[in-house]
C-alpha cells in the first residue's frame, strides 16, 4: 500500500487498499463517454460519424451505441463487485 502524505494521512479513503479500482473506474467511464458520444454526438447533433461516406450509418451507430452499453455495464458491474471487498 502507498505511504500517504501528512496532509492526508487523517483523511479516510474508501479506495486506499483497492488497486483494481483504478482498473474498474476507467471501463465505466469509456463506456459511458463513448455512450454519450453515439448518442448525442453521431445521432442528435450528427457532429461526426464513424463510418463518413457509408450509404446509411444506422448499422455503425447501432454497433457504437450497443458496444457502449455492454462497456458501461461490465463497467458498471466491476464497481459494484468491487464495494463487498474490505
Amino acid at each position: 500500500m502507498k505511504q500517504r502524505s501528512a496532509a492526508y494521512a487523517s483523511v479516510p479513503s474508501r479506495h486506499a487498499q483497492d488497486e483494481d479500482y483504478t482498473v474498474r473506474n476507467p471501463i465505466a467511464g469509456f463506456g459511458g463517454f463513448n455512450l454519450f458520444d453515439g448518442l448525442i454526438d453521431h445521432k442528435l447533433l450528427r457532429l461526426h460519424q464513424i463510418r463518413p461516406g457509408a450509404a446509411s450509418q444506422l448499422p455503425y451507430d447501432v454497433a457504437w451505441i450497443a458496444s457502449s452499453v455492454l462497456i458501461l455495464a461490465v463497467g458498471v458491474a466491476l464497481l459494484r463487485a468491487g464495494r463487498g471487498r474490505p
